[in-house]
């Protein structure tokens, strides 16, 4: 059960994020339910198992600024050599699946993580090595919650303690190069598990506009997102709500968007293919970062569908998550929880 929940919790936490969840671009807090639509489905006895297609290459992110605001004067990110952070994450997400008989689930324990940041270096271009390590994660404890429920959840987390994550981040503020590797240096063997990590960190960091931009400035990304074989188009529209003593505030919304493609997945026993056919997923999100620092704050809501199709030698079965998560992050100091040594009363970090 570990790479489906790890995966999940990522492709959530991205789709939330939307962007404004970079190094140096966290989040504050989202008000305002996203309205979900549903879509048209067709009967599942007519259709056919559909031919693998092709990924498509991931088309650059179309950045487009639509109000500059008053006083333009953010231009780009400006990052200092040796900074260092460490944030705390702590996101609470519920899953339901329908397979033809109505949405149902038991309810999730919310998850904690550790997360330090250290910027290496900065070159004359301004673009920064940055190394992120996944000090601890867990399971945080809760009233109602089934003990094979979060024993299980806690048991997918485990895989990604001690993760490393290296990228380059520009002063427009897209994220690079990312290399995902054990706390040691050492590959992470779980090819789907490293892959969906670097596609993961390299599409959460908040791009800026080529033109500065000033209190009420707004600006528009467009981009092509894929996540362990998931390939979306995420819209985030940001708009800058104030500057307060060299802290950037910024609100966003986001939409997600799926054309159905067949999904190459390991994890699916043989005789068996996937294919995601739509999404609803939407949310909004402020934040309050500097740009020249690894601080930053941040909240965010997200929810929707996601809708798709599971062929078991070659008979179609209809299936949907609905998924709703909130996500805090948040500088921390202070030292970290106690890693689980097998005792019952211990942190399951």
């Amino acid at each position: 059960m570990r790479r489906p929940f790890t995966t999940i919790v990522l492709l959530a936490a991205l789709l939330g994020l939307s962007g404004v969840a970079s190094a140096y671009a966290q989040e504050e807090p989202a008000q305002n339910e996203p309205t979900q639509k549903e879509p048209a489905q067709q009967d599942p006895a007519q259709e056919a198992e559909p031919e693998p297609q092709a990924a498509t290459e991931a088309k650059p992110a179309v950045v487009e600024l639509l109000e500059p605001g008053v006083d333009p004067q953010v231009r780009r990110y400006k990052i200092t050599a040796g900074d260092k952070a460490m944030l705390r994450m702590v996101t609470d997400m519920q899953m339901q699946m329908d397979m033809g008989t109505g949405f149902e689930g038991p309810k999730m324990p919310a998850n904690e993580m550790y997360m330090s940041m250290h910027v290496r270096s900065v070159d004359d271009d301004g673009v920064a090595k940055v190394d992120c390590s996944i000090e601890r994660v867990g399971v945080l404890p809760a009233q109602g919650i089934d003990p094979f429920v979060a024993d299980a959840y806690s048991q997918g987390l485990a895989v990604m303690r001690g993760i490393m994550i290296r990228s380059s981040f520009d002063p427009m503020g897209r994220t690079t190069d990312v290399f995902v590797t054990n706390q040691d240096g050492t590959p992470i063997t779980d090819r789907q598990l490293r892959s969906t990590m670097e596609d993961t960190a390299a599409s959460a960091s908040l791009q800026l506009p080529e033109t500065p931009i000033g209190v009420g400035g707004r600006w528009r990304i467009i981009e092509d997102i894929e996540i362990g074989g998931v390939r979306m188009q995420r819209t985030s529209t940001h708009t800058l709500t104030a500057i307060e003593d060299g802290m950037f505030h910024v609100s966003s919304e986001i939409e997600v968007g799926m054309e159905p493609h067949h999904v190459d997945n390991p994890d699916l026993p043989p005789g068996t293919r996937l294919r995601m056919d739509s999404t609803t997923m939407a949310g909004s999100s402020t934040s309050v970062f500097s740009l020249n620092s690894a601080a930053g704050s941040a909240e965010v809501n997200t929810s929707g569908d996601i809708r798709m199709t599971i062929f078991q030698d070659g008979v179609p079965m209809k299936m949907a998550q609905r998924i709703s998560m909130s996500m805090k992050i948040e500088p921390y100091e202070g030292d970290l929880p106690e890693i689980d040594q097998g005792s019952d009363d211990a942190p399951p970090f």
